[in-house]
């Protein structure tokens, strides 16, 4: 491998920073050495990742026999300007050209090589918006075009879609740079929602035909860019924002080959990230608080211009700059998050910047490439209303609360709600929040679609109920009917009574839940009245009554959105709209004639304010329901003496076919130290088909053993058995002869005391304990309780479980009883016989009892009048795995507890005292 001035040997920094398991030594030199690069560092994924660390301010420039030819091509108004921003921005290493009709704009370029297209077509003038005049200017400048192109390794075409050159030209330069053979990076913006729909609609065109074009196309919605920018943002700051986003496209990229510590394998690790990859989104993150690292990764990986989760990415390229005190730790945080989101597969590729005007915060910059098709096809799909035929729009970003306009030609939410297509626009406003698995989660639920579905019925139902009656407010209108004139008309206590459902759907995806009902039907009651005056009579004419509304064709859908917030879960809902197809008005009184007036004036009016309200009111309920679920209680007593931790750990994690969550699970104030390393379950139920599934790791049952270890409630007096003559110094005269002659035939009583915290241990279909104890031998001599002797026992043993009729069931086996003698006021013991009498006590009195009441079970919990229905469970490497329907809860008589433990002990003629 070629180095760079000021670059040592790999292998020698290798040896002098780096263990050889890839640790820092002790006593190791800050890694921010001018013109060093270290080598990565532990990660515990199989990620291809390139890292490399080096220093702005001791920039040397390559030779160019070892660096890469990269030109950045700025095509029309928008390209321009972002060509502009980069230089300003003092972006090094690469060439800059500025492509454009317009012979004055490309006066104003600070480019140092300007492109003037289309002399002959356009004569020095713009294209005036028209896209295909800028795509035949291009065609006439083909030759200059590719002359300019010559010897370059990475092309960038950067372009504002939706005018007159960037839309038309931006195409023509790529398919240039293509068939060359260089690497073809697209970087473009979608225009705004208010710079309108011919607009918007030449800009989808646009992106179709350079998408053909280009090796790795980013595009950015500019509608995304109001997400990040506040209230006072500025029209021409906006433009300037959008400007701004393409320079950090471009940069984020460039960087990484032009900063020195870099040689031409870098460019081919870039080159092979993003050589053919399709779509890419761009993520930018900066933070200078005392967590920045954290801060600035996971702004630029849930950034609003990402656009999606990294994690279906193919390939992943994030830079990260920082000033002289940026830390390695810092830059290790930043690695960890980017690293724990993508795909265990994708190609990543990691740069560190040292830059002194970063000191004090830290930048971040992904850029994620290879998204599959269907995602390539919803980020085209005409973001925020623009596409020709989209008949709905969601347009208010508002966390509770949104709108929906509608052309009303027909209703177009049961066609994306009821549909598989997770490429829907709807999907594409979901949060880009992804789980983190991280250590303790304990016990976590997968709910499937089947469970959501029965959850989504339950929450209709609810609804029905819950909506109604619900007031609408006053409607006032002024109409002119022929003769008459004018009249003015009132409906007043508006209240909908009923809605019926007929059919409704739930899907999830993207991060987020969407609900959606169709055909919902409605009733509502309200007056009327009008007054109106006439030239034909001297007075004001008024009349009123009542009326009934037959709502018909309603649709509802919602978007929500799951999150953690302190260990509570937190319900939002992200977007919301309500779609009435028709209504029936029947009037009670008034003139034949006011029938129709009433239907043409107040028809679209009724319908929208039934829609607004509706909206509303399921906002309410939202706020209500996330109330609810944030008031959960993060601690659980489930007995007098142990109570669970139940706060959540980590954002739920919303797939297209599950929702789990997860919590910590563990009981009483437990020592994290005790408990670390837990991989998630990998066993699967046999019927994928289940409502819910529960994993719960071994480590809840230490937490449990050590909180009824820690109360002293692992001590045992057994005094009567069975077969009582084994609990007398006679039956014992041939195994501790002296026991029985110092204490003849006197009663005798066992106390078990357990010494430390059983351990457990489980395995492939069963789970293995070992219970510690001292085992005191005690006489009942003259009235009084007398130890004699103390042995030290170990119990090894199984536990299988299963699952029938509801309730778990259970058995233990004994595997081994080893003993240790402590101590003894009756001499030496015999002790394998002493073992082989304890061994009986444990096999015909202990094992039995205990099992008697395993093989009866325990009945599964019931929450709400509903239970876990045809339940299974599996053991696997430190998990139980419980799979379940969900269904109403059925009387059951099961004796439970320790009160049929009793009645069995009573039974079997002995006495346990616990």
């Amino acid at each position: 491998m070629a180095t760079r001035p000021g670059v040592g040997n790999a292998a020698e920094l290798s040896s002098s920073l780096w263990s050889p398991l890839g640790f820092p030594q002790k006593n190791t030199p800050s890694p921010f050495i001018s013109g060093q690069r270290i080598l990565p560092g532990p990660r515990g994924r199989s990620f291809s990742v390139r890292h490399r660390l080096c220093a702005r301010s001791s920039y040397h420039p390559p030779s160019a026999s070892a660096s890469a030819k990269i030109k950045v091509l700025g095509v029309g108004g928008g390209g321009n300007n972002a060509v502009n921003r980069m230089i300003n921005s003092g972006l090094q290493g690469v060439d800059f050209y500025a492509i454009n009709t317009d012979a004055q704009a490309l006066l104003l370029s600070a480019a140092e090589n300007p492109i003037q297209i289309g002399e002959l077509l356009t004569r020095g003038l713009g294209t005036g918006s028209n896209p295909l005049l800028g795509e035949q200017a291009a065609e006439e400048s083909k030759e200059t075009i590719a002359n300019a192109l010559k010897s370059s390794d990475m092309v960038f075409v950067t372009a504002g879609m939706g005018g007159g050159t960037g839309s038309g030209a931006a195409p023509v330069v790529a398919q240039i740079s293509k068939e060359a053979g260089y690497l073809t990076v697209g970087v473009v913006t979608y225009p705004f929602s208010f710079e309108g729909r011919n607009r918007a609609l030449q800009a989808m065109e646009a992106i179709e035909r350079l998408k053909r074009n280009v090796d790795t196309l980013i595009v950015i919605p500019n509608d995304r860019l109001l997400d990040i920018a506040d209230e006072q943002t500025s029209l021409q700051d906006a433009f300037c924002l959008a400007d701004d986003v393409l320079r950090q496209g471009v940069q984020g990229i460039s960087d990484l080959i032009t900063i020195p510590g870099l040689v031409n394998v870098d460019f081919a690790d870039v080159k092979a990230v993003m050589k053919d990859s399709g779509t890419a989104m761009l993520g930018v993150g900066v933070s200078s608080s005392k967590n920045r690292a954290e801060e600035a990764a996971e702004q630029a990986t849930h950034s609003p211009l990402i656009g999606s989760s990294i994690q279906s990415a193919t390939g992943v390229v994030y830079n990260i700059t920082g000033g002289k005190d940026i830390t390695l730790q810092e830059v290790n945080r930043v690695s960890q998050v980017v690293t724990s989101l993508a795909d265990p597969s994708a190609n990543i590729i990691f740069g560190a910047v040292v830059d002194e005007r970063y000191t004090g915060k830290i930048h971040v910059t992904i850029i994620a490439t290879g998204f599959p098709q269907s995602f390539q096809k919803a980020l085209l799909s005409d973001p925020r209303g623009a596409a020709k035929d989209r008949e709905l729009s969601f347009f208010n970003h508002s966390p509770f609360y949104c709108q929906v306009a509608s052309s009303r030609k027909s209703p177009l939410l049961t066609s994306f709600f009821l549909s598989e297509d997770f490429s829907s626009p709807l999907y594409i406003l979901c949060p880009r929040h992804i789980h983190m698995s991280s250590i303790g989660e304990y016990i976590s639920v997968e709910i499937s679609n089947k469970g959501l579905d029965f959850a989504k019925n339950l929450l209709v139902e609810t609804a029905e109920s819950s909506l109604v009656p619900l007031e609408l407010p006053e409607i006032k209108k002024s109409v002119s009917i022929p003769v008459v004139g004018k009249v003015d008309m009132l409906l007043s206590d508006i209240v909908i009574d009923r809605i019926d459902v007929n059919s409704s759907t739930v899907r999830t995806g993207n991060s987020c839940i969407i609900m959606a009902v169709s055909g919902a039907t409605g009733n509502m009651t309200m007056k009327w009245k009008y007054s109106y005056d006439t030239w034909l009579l001297p007075v004001t004419v008024t009349d009123e009554g009542d009326a009934s509304v037959q709502v018909e064709g309603m649709e509802i859908a919602l978007t929500l959105s799951l999150q953690n917030k302190n260990g509570s879960l937190s319900l939002s809902l992200l977007e919301c709209g309500c779609f009435v197809e028709d209504i029936s008005v029947t009037l009670d009184g008034g003139a034949s004639w006011l029938y129709q007036g009433v239907l043409d004036a107040f028809e679209g009016k009724l319908i929208s304010t039934v829609e607004d309200a509706i909206t509303k009111k399921i906002g309410d309920g939202v706020l209500k329901l996330d109330s609810v679920l944030r008031s959960l209680p993060k601690e659980l007593q489930v007995t007098k003496i142990a109570s669970m931790n139940a706060t959540f750990v980590g954002d739920p994690v919303i797939s297209n076919s599950s929702v789990a969550l997860a919590i910590n699970g563990l009981f009483g104030d437990s020592d994290k130290s005790m408990y670390r390393g837990q991989q998630s379950p990998s066993i699967a139920c046999k019927d994928s088909n289940e409502m819910v599934t529960m994993f719960l790791h071994e480590n809840v049952i230490k937490s449990v053993l050590s909180v009824y270890f820690k109360a002293d409630k692992m001590q045992w007096v057994v005094d009567q058995v069975p077969d009582q003559s084994l609990l007398n110094t006679a039956e014992w005269r041939f195994v501790v002869p002296k026991l029985y002659k110092q204490y003849p035939n006197d009663d005798m009583s066992l106390n078990i005391t357990v010494t430390s915290t059983p351990s457990v241990k489980i395995e492939e279909r069963k789970m293995y304990a070992t219970i510690p104890a001292d085992l005191i031998i005690n006489v009942k001599h003259q009235g009084e309780v007398v130890p004699v002797a103390c042995i030290s026992v170990e119990i090894n043993g199984w536990v299988f479980a299963a699952v029938s009729n509801g309730s778990v069931a259970g058995s233990v086996k004994l595997d081994n009883i080893a003993m240790a003698l402590k101590w003894s006021n009756i001499g030496n013991l015999h002790l394998f016989l002493v073992q082989r009498v304890a061994s009986t006590l444990l096999k015909t009195v202990v094992l039995p009892l205990v099992n008697l009441r395993l093989e009866m079970g325990y009945h599964l919990p019931f929450f709400h009048g509903y239970e876990l229905r045809g339940a299974q469970i599996f053991f696997s490497d430190s998990w139980i795995t419980i799979c379940s329907d969900v269904a109403p809860i059925k009387n059951i008589n099961l004796p439970t507890g320790w009160a049929f433990f009793t009645a069995a002990a009573a039974a079997a003629q002995g006495h346990i005292v616990m």
